[in-house]
């Protein structure tokens, strides 16, 4: 599997990203960086900055509502019980480049610092595909965006880590996933602080 990260496309290896830790200030609070639990994040409420945010940050990550509340579909997709990766639902994508959107910033009424989050990743599945294309397009409040394109998606289901991918010095406002090919699923979408 490859994804494509500012124009180069290198192997998909999540343990190429190590997590590292920060050594600790006085306080327990990191210089510049958000910790859970402290005022030191970034995210802006009511002009005042405020502490990260906890817990899942996606509305209906896993489609177990059985509809696509929280998502804005394009083309044809449809919540279904076909090859859940868990749960009993997933989303099937039907036609090509057909998607799914949430924006994150007009649901919660906030953007997420990445600094806040702990696991950004999704599950794939090529369905009938034996060499499925997705893209995962981040866009951060200030509308720029970071595009993460996995190839080679086959007839299994894929964790897909797209945290090592994503700008530290931004705030995730949406999140997009675009199917390549047809039928293709997704399931288990997340962005957790």
């Amino acid at each position: 599997m490859l994804v494509s990260v500012g124009g180069k496309r290198v192997p998909f290896n999540p343990r190429r990203f190590p997590i590292r830790l920060s050594p600790l200030r006085s306080g327990g609070v990191v210089e510049n960086e958000c910790v859970r639990g402290r005022s030191n994040c970034g995210l802006l409420t009511a002009g005042k900055t405020s502490i990260c945010p906890s817990g899942e940050q996606i509305t209906n990550p896993d489609f177990e509502t059985g509809d696509l509340t929280g998502w804005t579909p394009s083309g044809t997709i449809t919540i279904e019980s076909i090859h859940p990766h868990s749960g009993v639902y997933t989303c099937c994508f039907w036609e090509l480049y057909a998607s799914v959107t949430q924006d994150i910033q007009s649901l919660k009424g906030y953007a997420v610092p990445v600094k806040c989050i702990t696991i950004c990743k999704t599950w794939l599945y090529g369905g009938y595909c034996p060499h499925a294309d997705f893209d995962v397009i981040i866009t951060y409040s200030d509308n720029t965006t970071t595009t993460v394109s996995i190839t080679d998606i086959d007839d299994s289901w894929h964790e897909c880590d797209i945290l090592p991918y994503l700008d530290t010095t931004k705030s995730v406002k949406s999140i997009q996933i675009i199917a390549g090919d047809y039928p293709t699923f997704l399931d288990d979408v997340s962005l957790l602080c």
